[in-house]
This record gives structure tokens, sequence and C-alpha cells, in this order.
């Protein structure tokens, strides 16, 4: 007979984001999911593929491969992994995988980058700025 138990606290994401060796095992591995259930969907995207609607500050886009974005005047290359995504911009890189976020910009004139959803390297990003 199979029992249902809870999930530990702190979960493993946040356990593996402590030390840079498990987060990067973490973030390269395959999701789990149990046997039966329906296979994994990528969120909606309200933007679909167009980066233009981004120019404003706001959006929610589905990326495949690489795109070039610009938000609120700011450039950056976006591009999915495996299971997570990459940001490129003037200042630097950034990956993180689902649910994960990233901002870049200087004081006063951010953009925040949000992973939504990642499936096979398409992500969908939701993209703010302040």
């Amino acid at each position: 007979m199979l029992a249902t138990s809870a999930l530990p606290t702190p979960d493993l994401p946040t356990i593996a984001g402590a030390n840079p060796v498990p987060a990067q095992s973490h973030d390269v591995t395959p999701p789990c999911r149990p046997l039966g259930s329906p296979p994994p969907t990528l969120p909606p995207a309200a933007n679909g593929t167009d980066v233009r609607a981004c120019a404003g500050g706001k959006c929610r886009i589905f990326v495949t491969g690489q795109a070039d974005i610009t938000a609120s005047g700011l450039m950056f290359t976006a591009s999915g992994t495996s299971n997570g995504v990459r940001i490129l911009q003037d200042s630097g890189e950034m990956s993180f995988g689902f649910g994960g976020s990233g901002s870049f910009g200087t004081a006063g004139h951010m953009v925040t980058v949000r992973l939504s959803g990642v499936l096979d390297g398409k992500a969908v990003l939701d993209l703010s700025t302040g």
C-alpha cells in the first residue's frame, strides 16, 4: 500500500540553492513527475513570440532558441536551456530555472525577468521594469 507523505521543509530547491555545486546539479536535472500524470505544458504567453511587445517594459513572451529583446530601452538576449533560461546583457550573464528571476539595469531603471515556465529549451518569460 502506498501512502502520501508531506514534503520536508526546506524543500530541495532551497537546500540546493544554498550551495553552488548542488544548485548547478539541481538546475540541469530534468524534473520528475508522478506516473500517469499529464505531460508537462507551458503556461500561456499573452504576447506570444512578439518581442516588440516588451518595448513598453511589461510583457509575457514565449522564447524558443534565442531572442533579442528590448524592454524600456534596455537590450538583452534570452535563450531557453534544457530546463531554464540564460540572459545575456551588457553587464553580464545570468541563468536560472523555473520560478527563478533576475534583474539588471541601473538604479531607477531596472528590468526584471521571471521564468514562468520551461520545457525542452522553450521558455515563458515575464518581464517588468521599474
